[in-house]
């Protein structure tokens, strides 16, 4: 008989592999060039968060690895492992993106620690409600009118006053997210 209330296991070579993909992106975009705007808007308000190019690139792949994780820092925490081993294995040349690759679950940690996550529950669902807001629509923001952006900001200050308000530490009420449907659902 199985136990039903298990978590599925997800095979740490899949993480890996998402965080490889994900240093790739982030080496390739990370780069002042030419024509590329030197400072990134990271905020999730309506007062803008700039940050420089090179530091902007890494902190979204780092929130898309947390993401992908689901916010487990145990898998997160694995995973750079596994990607330290895996650059210590490969050709010189495929060292550089398995050692991002790490360095990137190395930021996403960090930022797990800098939020009171490991302790706390609310924090961490309120640090994972950011960065899937980030995460999301970092690159259809552009894209979206002043009445969608406000309309996405006022639902993303609603989950957070929700697990605010949330009394039992659970999360029960949150069945259905927002920010797991696709953007044009919403």
């Amino acid at each position: 008989m199985t136990d039903r209330t298990r978590q599925p296991v997800v095979e740490p070579t899949k993480d890996a592999r998402f965080a490889r993909d994900q240093a790739d992106a982030c080496l390739r975009y990370e780069v002042d060039r030419p024509g590329r705007a030197g400072f990134i808007n990271v905020g999730t308000g309506p007062e803008p968060h700039w940050l420089p190019r090179t530091e902007a690139i890494p902190y979204y792949h780092a929130l898309a690895i947390l993401v992908h994780c689901e916010g487990d820092l145990r898998r997160i925490q694995d995973t750079a492992r596994l990607c330290r081993r895996r650059a210590s294995q490969v050709a010189p040349t495929g060292t550089r993106y398995w050692t991002r690759a790490a360095e990137l679950c190395d930021q996403a940690i960090e930022e797990f620690f800098e939020h009171g996550a490991a302790t706390d529950d609310k924090a961490r669902r309120k640090l994972m409600i950011r960065a899937e807001f980030i995460v999301s629509t970092w690159h259809v923001g552009w894209m979206m009118s002043r009445r969608e952006a406000r309309s996405e900001l006022k639902r993303l200050n609603r989950d957070l006053a929700a697990v605010d308000a949330d009394q039992t530490g659970t999360g029960a009420d949150k069945t259905s997210p927002w920010w797991r449907r696709p953007l044009w659902t919403r």
